[in-house]
């Protein structure tokens, strides 16, 4: 495998090289295109000139404001130029370049409006807001007046078979194993800043979200039920486009100010975005538990909790694009996310004896402080040879976070009041360096085939710094408590290598892949100089057969092997102590989870929606749970540890309708059964569930250029190996109003606009039970403002819109 990868690599320098050694003898072509009826120039029609007799396409260009084009550097030769714009019938005529004639101008092109092309993407604009790849769901969102001033959290929520929790946790098909990636790539979306990059990300920015549940051996294997990839927009369009964008929201305030530049010529593409956030938040949460002892008494404690956060950021990136030649492209770019929050937090603890009398009572205050920086950095070559598909990708990316939480608590007995209340301090300093270099190469064979081999290599360091001290009134300082403080580092390498082939045979397509891995992990608690070490090899088989029914159906089978690693805040072993009376403590010795997945997928495509149905089984071992248990002084404790295994399978539905010319609606909804085997520990931690997820949305083209959108999800209640959980409704609504010929937008969305969102448990073991409710802000309304500027004319942007092109990009998206 060195060595092929070896050989890949000189064949991209040699490629490169080549492109820049003597050219060859070569001409120009110019001319105009136009309309041939209104006889207006159209501008970014795409010219592409092919070698005769193959049709070997050879280079091409796109109109400027003018309608003008000039292509150089045109080999000699006879050749046929092929014009072309959405809505257009295709220019085709012959040239010769040659030493006698070595620049050509053509005479004004004109073009005819194709009536039927015009029709059909009309269709596909408004119906293809789902769509289905041989190994993922694409969900077209950035039509969405939902997501209008929100951000990447916002989108995930409003996605057909998502469910995002109020804490901005994801979960697919009832699991929070899952990968995100960022066009393809991490992006620094690992562990806890994962929420925290995602709310930095306009919404305004992306383009679609495709949903991977069984992903192919070229992805990483990392997440138990699969990849949701955000594709952000990439403005093509040549000269100087932008967006800027304001929201303001109701509920604690929120601001956020979005802008985004793009300038692009023939050789480089530039792109600049800012983005500033300011989200003030609130929640509070029941908690009553009733710890019971070993004697046989018990006693009950009541919790009340309320926060109240303010959180602001600000997101830049900047990159470039630079075209060496038609089959050498480098690009560039750097991004920052700097930050701070401050919260005000509060708990009030009352204990009570078994006739519930009182016997204590207590408030601990929190106030909070942190200051987050996020930074990225990506490299990434691409070659392509003399068949466009066949291209060798070389892309290395950085990722750093880092961020130092202060808490200083104050606890205050309510029922004899002190002038000397326990006082603590708390810093908890997070660092976090990603490093991934990848090679892949993709070759396409006559035969409808296609081969890709990679490799990669992935280094993650993580280091957590916690210091805990007590205020002594003595000595009138505070003291560091030994017992608690740490600081705890965990590195992980990761190696792979990877090969697919995938081929289609008229109407039957398939695609098999193998990925090998070696991991080398370490936990170093440095405060006892304790080492943890587990290196392990894994391997990550793939398969997908596909098989195109008549009458635009589709049926698919897929198979994937995938892994879900344990988090730096499950293995330290040292106890989180936020709240002394649910202690949270990690488990070095933890064990990656391993999951096989099967999966049937339905589709069926008509002229005004789609519906797809999946049927999926997953069986996993070693799986990572959390255990709830009580101390006999009557703290609680949370610790982490393997099952056995989890046997899962369920049903997923998912349609989009035109149901009228104004009205859409998507449907989903997914059912699942989970089989829980904890017996390794103990035989009371086996248990059978049932869980889903619904979700329903309507969008309203109206009069006048104004739009509606609502959306509304229920997940239903789930029984859990020790208690269950409750079902939870989230709901939202938006109007929206154009200008200007729609490049200026003003949206009002609410969020849970009835006021039903909360969550809930019940829960019990031998040695306690415990019921509690969590609720967020509710009712929180939002109004944005976008408007879209840049050099195309009005005209032409009327009716590239009108045919369904995205030209441009749109949206805040420029650049990316």
């Amino acid at each position: 495998m060195k060595l092929l990868l070896t050989h890949l690599l000189l064949v991209g320098i040699i490629s490169s090289s080549l492109g820049q050694g003597q050219a060859p003898p070569s001409g120009t072509m110019e001319g105009t295109v136009q309309d041939a009826q209104s006889k207006e120039v159209i501008e970014f029609a795409t010219i592409s000139i092919h070698q005769l007799p193959d049709s070997t396409l050879i280079t091409g260009g796109i109109t400027n404001e003018k309608g003008v084009f000039e292509i150089k550097k045109i080999p000699f030769g006879n050749h046929y130029v092929k014009i072309d714009f959405i809505g257009y019938k295709s220019s085709i005529q012959n040239i010769s370049i040659s030493a006698q004639k070595p620049n050509i101008k053509l005479a004004p092109t004109l073009l005819i409006i194709n009536s039927t092309s015009l029709q059909t993407a009309e269709v596909t604009a408004e119906t293809n807001m789902m769509r289905l790849g041989i190994d993922r769901k694409v969900f077209d969102v950035e039509k969405s007046q939902l997501n209008d001033g929100g951000n990447a959290i916002d989108v995930l929520k409003n996605t057909p078979t998502l469910d995002v929790d109020m804490n901005d946790n994801i979960s697919l098909r009832g699991s929070q194993g899952v990968s995100v990636l960022i066009n393809g790539k991490p992006s620094g979306l690992n562990g806890a800043n994962r929420a925290a990059i995602l709310r930095q990300i306009p919404a305004s920015m992306i383009k679609n979200v495709e949903i991977i549940t069984n992903p192919s051996a070229k992805y990483d294997p990392e997440g138990m039920t699969g990849i949701i990839n955000i594709v952000l927009k990439k403005n093509k369009m040549q000269g100087i486009s932008g967006n800027i964008a304001y929201t303001i929201g109701t509920m604690a305030n929120k601001h956020n100010v979005t802008a985004g530049i793009n300038f692009r010529n023939e050789k480089i593409n530039v792109f600049a975005n800012y983005n500033f956030n300011y989200r003030g938040s609130y929640n509070s949460a029941i908690a009553n538990r009733k710890n019971i002892f070993n004697d046989g008494s018990y006693n009950f404690l009541e919790e009340h909790a309320m926060g109240n956060h303010v959180n602001y950021g600000h997101f830049a990136k900047v990159g470039f694009d630079y075209f060496i030649n038609p089959k050498n492209t480098i690009s560039l770019n750097a991004s920052i996310n700097p930050g701070k929050g401050v919260a005000a937090d509060s708990i009030y603890y009352t204990f009570l004896d078994q006739t519930k009398e009182i016997t204590s009572k207590s408030l601990r205050s929190i106030p909070k402080k942190d200051a987050p920086l996020g930074m990225n950095y990506n490299l990434n070559y691409t070659t392509v040879f003399k068949d466009p598909k066949q291209k060798l990708e070389f892309d290395a990316n950085y990722s750093y976070f880092n961020d130092q939480i202060i808490n200083r608590y104050k606890q205050e007995d309510l029922l004899v009041p002190s002038n000397s209340p326990a006082l603590q301090y708390n810093s908890d300093i997070r660092n976090n360096h990603i490093l991934n270099i990848q090679l892949d190469y993709t070759h396409p064979f006559k035969n409808k085939g296609k081969m890709e081999l990679g490799a990669k290599g992935g280094y993650r360091l993580i280091n957590n710094d916690f210091e805990f001290q007590n205020y002594n009134y003595a000595n009138q300082d505070y003291e560091t408590d030994l017992g608690i403080s740490n600081n705890f580092q965990y590195s992980e390498q990761v190696y792979a290598v990877y090969g697919t082939y995938g081929q289609k045979i008229k109407k039957f397509s398939f695609q098999a892949g193998l990925r090998l891995e070696q991991a080398l992990t370490s936990s170093y608690l440095i405060t006892t100089n304790e080492r943890y070490t587990n290196n392990y090899f894994s391997f990550f088989p793939s398969a997908h057969i596909g098989y195109e029914l008549p009458k635009t159906q589709q049926i698919q089978l897929s198979y994937s092997r995938r892994i879900n690693r344990p988090r730096i805040h499950s293995l330290n072993p040292f106890g989180d102590q936020t709240d002394p009376q649910n202690i949270r403590i990690g488990n070095p010795y933890l064990k990656p989870e391993y999951i096989n997945s099967i999966e049937l997928t339905y589709a069926k495509y008509w002229k005004k929606g789609s519906f797809t149905t999946s049927l999926y089984y997953r069986h996993t071992t070693d799986v990572i749970r959390r255990l709830y248990n009580v101390d006999a002084q009557g703290a609680g404790y949370i610790q982490f540890t393997n099952f056995d295994e989890v046997h899962s399978y369920g049903v997923e539905l998912a349609s989009s309708i035109q149901l009228l010319k104004w009205w859409r609606m998507n449907v989903s909804m997914n059912a699942y059964r989970m089989q829980e085997d904890g017996s390794n520990l103990s035989d009371q931690y086996r248990n059978s569930s049932f869980g889903g997820h619904a979700n329903i949305g309507s969008s309203f083209r109206l009069p006048l250029d104004f739009g509606a959108q609502f959306n509304l999800s229920y997940r239903a209640p789930m029984v859990l190996v020790i208690g269950n959980i409750t079902g939870m409704f989230r709901s939202s609504f938006a109007i929206s109003k154009s200008f200007l010929k729609r490049s200026l937008k003003i949206t009002l969305s609410i969020q849970d606009p009835f006021n039903v969102m909360q969550f809930g448990y019940d829960l019990a073991d031998t040695n306690y039970s415990v019921q509690g409710t969590h609720r967020w802000e509710s009712r929180v309304a939002r109004l944005s403002i976008s408007y879209d500027f840049g050099k195309m004319d009005m005209g032409t942007r009327r009716r590239m819109n009108q045919r369904g092109s995205n030209a441009g990009g749109g949206g805040g998206g420029v650049g990316f």
